[in-house]
């Protein structure tokens, strides 16, 4: 499943599109490497715990999809801290949201019943992907079963907005995109396109 991910993620952004940002600069071999280690880690979390959808597959092009419109795969939302040209820019929600998966804190620590695991700072977060993952993935199974009365496009509210009602538009771009992934037509074994 690593390669059908890695694959995903290249498709979403390729190496000829690569920039770094200052302070942050890495070579296209590190870059690699890193996509490499964040496509083993979503494999890694979507085989442990609790599915949000019935399929593994559609799980990891669900959290390819929100970590690619959240972040990027930049290195400064994936390893911190979130690069701030200015006091206008509005990376990693202007501090209060850290990781692939810009999870945000309130009170400094994440808590057991939004987060699924307690007392992580935002520093945790950016050093422990896997632990990020894991808490996005809790909460996007928390919000495909919080607005349910409000039919399909509302199962993204919660993740986005932390209630029913809001954040819908956000919500539907991150599933309309998982959705696409997962009709690309890549060899889910080898990660590459199919003859």
């Amino acid at each position: 499943m690593e390669a059908w991910i890695l694959a995903l993620m290249l498709h979403l952004s390729p190496e000829e599109r690569w920039k770094s940002l200052p302070g942050h600069e890495e070579t296209k071999a590190e870059r690699r490497a890193r996509y490499e280690a964040i496509a083993a880690d979503i494999a890694s979390t979507v085989e442990k715990g609790d599915a949000i959808h019935k399929k593994r597959e559609a799980d990891a092009a669900l959290l390819v999809a929100v970590t690619y419109l959240e972040s990027g795969f930049q290195k400064d939302v994936d390893v911190g801290p979130c690069y701030r040209p200015n006091a206008n820019d509005k990376r990693c929600d202007e501090g209060r949201a850290a990781c692939i998966a810009q999870i945000r804190i309130r009170d400094g620590y994440t808590s057991e019943h939004t987060h699924g695991i307690a007392g992580l700072t935002l520093a945790d977060l950016f050093k422990e992907r896997k632990k990020c993952l894991a808490i996005a993935r809790f909460m996007l199974r928390r919000s495909f079963r919080a607005c349910t009365k409000d039919g399909p496009d509302a199962r993204m509210d919660v993740y986005a907005s932390g209630r029913c009602g809001y954040g819908r538009e956000e919500g539907k771009k991150r599933l309309k995109l998982a959705e696409k992934l997962m009709s690309l037509p890549l060899d889910k074994k080898a990660g590459r396109a199919q003859p």
